[in-house]
């Protein structure tokens, strides 16, 4: 019964995600506006907002005007109830992973907003850092100092290299660094911009090389913040025990 429960979970954090990101970029509430069909703007019922089920019944088109909604409600859900369950099987039920599955939503809600509207907006960023700080510094007990370093050091590197390329960064990129100090320490947050701009200097060589995209068009940066954090977040203790042991 745990591990249905736990996919349930998953599927309704995915639909709720789903309603984040297609609500936040056009500063409308995600708690008192009904859900609607964006093109026919048809109230939608119980019936119609089951996560994955409804979708596949429906076959991915509004029961009302017969427009196809998109796939990515669908893999948003299912990404999320495969992450649930993932942080199921690694933690248990425990704090970690009552933890693990708030720095994910944020993460992820970030990385597809940036992705498709090229923005990372203060109403995602302002309640991460806040429940960032609560986080690691009521339930987790980490020093303070520590989530301040990250925090100066996340910010203050993405602000450096935004004077010395004259824009080349973009500022929210430069808060979202910063809130990831507060919630990953100084440590972590070295790697989280090293393995960020590894990945996005990887992406953006093969995006030019095959053509996808010009030397003028933007890369949102976000997404590959958002990756390095959650590696980070799981893994920058053997990451860097692993680096210390080649280089040392």
């Amino acid at each position: 019964m745990e591990n249905i429960f736990i996919l349930v979970l998953g599927a309704v954090l995915g639909s709720f995600l789903n309603v984040c990101i297609y609500r936040i970029p056009l500063h409308e509430s995600i708690l008192y506006h009904k859900s609607h069909c964006s093109n026919c703007n048809a109230t939608l019922k119980i019936k119609d907002l089951i996560p994955v089920f409804s979708w596949i019944f429906l076959r991915g088109r509004c029961r009302y005007c017969r427009n196809f909604i998109g796939k990515r409600l669908i893999i948003i859900e299912i990404v999320m109830m495969i992450v649930t369950y993932w942080l199921y099987y690694r933690c248990g039920l425990t704090a970690i992973f009552v933890t693990g599955i708030l720095f994910f939503c944020f993460l992820f809600c970030i990385a597809v907003i940036d992705y498709f509207h090229g923005c990372i907006l203060d109403r995602m960023l302002l309640p991460m850092g806040g429940l960032g700080i609560f986080v690691k510094l009521f339930l987790l007990g980490h020093a303070y100092e520590d989530l301040l370093g990250g925090f100066v050091l996340g910010g203050g590197s993405l602000l450096f290299l935004f004077f010395c390329t004259k824009g080349g960064m973009g500022g929210g990129d430069i808060k979202f660094a910063a809130v990831l100090g507060l919630w990953l320490g100084w440590q972590y947050i070295l790697l989280v911009l090293f393995l960020a701009f590894f990945a996005g200097g990887i992406f953006s060589t093969l995006v030019l090389t095959f053509g996808i995209k010009k030397r003028t068009d933007m890369v949102p940066f976000g997404p590959f913040l958002s990756g390095a954090a959650y590696i980070s977040f799981f893994y920058g203790a053997q990451i860097i025990e692993f680096y210390k042991e080649i280089i040392l």
